[in-house]
């Protein structure tokens, strides 16, 4: 029996595997370099006022509350020859890029003017991205029905996705000034637009390469909206899932956001961010080790001690802030945040798969559009929470000297709301007891 009749599917080959890690490097590589860059591009290189920007980031969630869930039951119902969700990948390659370029474009307007153009740039990408990172989740159950070999396939994901965005740390800065040419601005946009074509090309090798070999149930069958939520209802650990990449993402977000402003106004040195940023990806050390690691130890413990590790890294941090010191407590940081980012979506594929099981109704794309929602919420609100925590804190990017309490702010927001957030996330685990339960799930379905 084939593995298409048996519905099994025990191995993943190596070019699907390197693909989909593309597939993760080309959003991947755009959202991080707008985590880490555009608070600071609409503020110091745009000259947008802090809170307007911390406002235009939470009303654009106000938008995607309606479009993740619509694109997650498009998703669903999706029912082509070429499989549920490679399709989109090949439709939305373009669109991802441009609008991932045009967010770092600033035309010489009046405020008014610009901060709408900044509107419309930065939702429009919030719906390329979607288009995107729902069918990129959702497709992870139909390359394979192994709990084991998901971890894996995630895990080449997560890895090639990491690598992105240490190379885009390395090289952002650099080359915004050799873009650029003295001109910051033009720098970004280059650069952005530069990302764009990469994420673009990533797409269609993701479309070409990958193959949903796991079958339906129900080919063809329509999900109404009814039947979409009632596959949602009950599903505690996806409840407690969305609400750690809810923290995950506002963590990543504030610390991201941060960084720029702690090296500018407290180490005095924005040099070292490209550097500094490296560190983040010691991550991919610890994504190496999750599939051993995982025969062993839970998913969930796994997670619990990579936000330890992040609250110990950034505790050093605050005790001594000297380079060194900086270096190391990121570093720790960082191989923490690995465990968290590489078991995330598998822990997802998980629970879709528990959801079938209690309810009998397969809603992978509400589901990842659920998780996609959360994690531009979170991304918002950590950009509107770095916008207003500045603000209060009086902070004026046309100063070069920042006041105490302006200084105050940016520790709060790169190391303290960090802290905050990791232990939320250690306190959300606490109720996730899905790897106890895996192998009946397996059995039954």
């Amino acid at each position: 029996m084939s593995s298409m009749e048996s519905g099994k599917q025990t191995k993943v080959s190596a070019l699907s595997k390197t693909a989909y890690g593309l597939g993760d490097a080309s959003t991947t590589l755009l959202r991080l370099v707008q985590m880490s860059y555009l608070t600071y591009f609409y503020t110091d290189v745009a000259g947008i006022h802090p809170a307007a920007v911390g406002t235009m980031f939470l009303a654009a969630r106000i938008f995607d509350a309606v479009n993740d869930p619509f694109f997650g039951y498009l998703v669903d119902n999706t029912h082509s020859r070429k499989g549920k969700c490679r399709p989109w990948f090949l439709g939305d390659a373009v669109p991802l890029g441009v609008f991932g370029a045009l967010c770092f474009l600033s035309p010489d307007m009046s405020g008014g003017f610009k901060l709408a153009f900044a509107y419309i740039t930065y939702i429009g990408y919030g719906i390329a991205a979607t288009a995107v990172n729902i069918p990129l989740g959702a497709i992870l159950p139909n390359m394979t029905n192994d709990q084991q070999e998901r971890t894996n396939v995630n895990t080449w994901r997560m890895v090639f996705g990491q690598l992105a965005g240490a190379v885009s740390s390395v090289i952002t800065i650099p080359l915004v000034a050799y873009l650029g040419r003295g001109n910051e601005k033009a720098g970004y946009f280059k650069t952005a637009a530069l990302y764009g074509i990469f994420a673009g090309a990533c797409l269609l090798f993701c479309y070409t390469m990958i193959r949903e070999t796991v079958p339906e149930k129900q080919a063809h069958a329509k999900l109404g909206v009814r039947d979409s939520l009632r596959g949602l209802r009950g599903n505690v650990p996806l409840y407690c899932l969305m609400a750690l990449t809810f923290f995950h993402s506002v963590y990543m977000t504030v610390y991201n956001s941060g960084a720029m402003y702690y090296l500018k106004y407290k180490v005095h040195n924005i040099a070292l961010m490209s550097t500094l940023s490296l560190m983040n990806y010691a991550s991919v050390i610890a994504m190496l080790t999750i599939p051993r690691l995982n025969r062993r130890f839970s998913k969930r413990n796994l997670v619990c001690f990579g936000f330890f590790l992040g609250i110990l890294g950034r505790i050093l941090i605050l005790i001594c802030s000297k380079v060194p010191v900086l270096y190391i407590g990121m570093f720790i940081s960082g191989f923490g945040n690995g465990f968290a980012t590489g078991l995330l979506y598998a822990m997802i594929a998980d629970a879709i798969d528990y959801g079938e099981y209690k309810s009998g109704i397969r809603t992978q794309g509400v589901t990842f559009s659920a998780a996609t929602f959360m994690e531009k919420l979170a991304s918002s609100t950590g950009g509107a929470l770095t916008g207003f925590v500045l603000s209060i804190g009086g902070y004026n990017q046309k100063l070069s000297v920042q006041s105490p309490s302006a200084i105050h702010s940016i520790e709060a927001v790169y190391l303290v709301i960090p802290i905050a957030l990791c232990a939320g996330a250690i306190f959300i685990m606490h109720f996730y007891h899905l790897d106890k339960e895996m192998s009946a799930v397996e059995n039954a379905l």
